[in-house]
């Protein structure tokens, strides 16, 4: 007899996949299907600060806590923050990160190391939507939505010259 708590014995209807950070059901993010199984193993948390929670963006993560004597083997990875004291090695994993790498997607370089939404919605981790990108990527993508965001913004209000500047300058990039 299969067990209902084990979720590798779970028939997967074809449906709305979500991963959820609290009991409110508030915040979670909408996931594939195969990948389902795997995620809810573990508990998973809200990362939200600065920026992304002025637009109501967030992260789901969860923490990896190795222990190991203090000249021992540390866990050495750099998709995520690591922070290090004597005996342990906290290590924090994003959701769309772990989906990359549950689903095996090649990094082009080292230097790519950082899972990017493509559609920009942080809730929407279906493979389709992840993709690996660099830091000066991810900069540039967030910097591009926001200066375009306020570019639209001075249109609409008829003022500032620099934003058109700005619209055209990222339009031509």
């Amino acid at each position: 007899m299969d067990d209902m708590w084990d979720p590798n014995t779970w028939v997967l209807d074809d449906h709305e996949h979500r991963v959820y950070a609290d009991e409110t059901l508030e915040h979670y993010c909408i996931v594939d299907a195969n990948v389902y199984p795997h995620l809810v193993q573990w508990k998973w948390s809200i990362h939200q600060r600065g920026r992304f929670e002025r637009r109501g963006h967030f992260y789901l993560r969860r923490s990896i806590t190795e222990f190991h004597m203090p000249d021992g083997p540390r866990y050495e990875n750099q998709l995520g923050y690591e922070v290090r004291n004597r005996h342990r090695t906290t290590f924090t994993r994003f959701l769309h990160v772990e989906i990359l790498l549950f689903n095996k997607v090649p990094q082009p370089t080292p230097e790519h190391n950082e899972g990017d939404h493509i559609n920009r919605n942080t809730r929407d981790c279906r493979l389709s939507n992840l993709k690996w990108a660099t830091r000066l990527e991810q900069v540039h993508n967030s910097n591009y939505q926001e200066n375009m965001r306020r570019a639209r913004e001075a249109q609409r209000n008829g003022s500032s010259v620099n934003a058109t500047r700005d619209q055209k300058h990222f339009r031509d990039v």
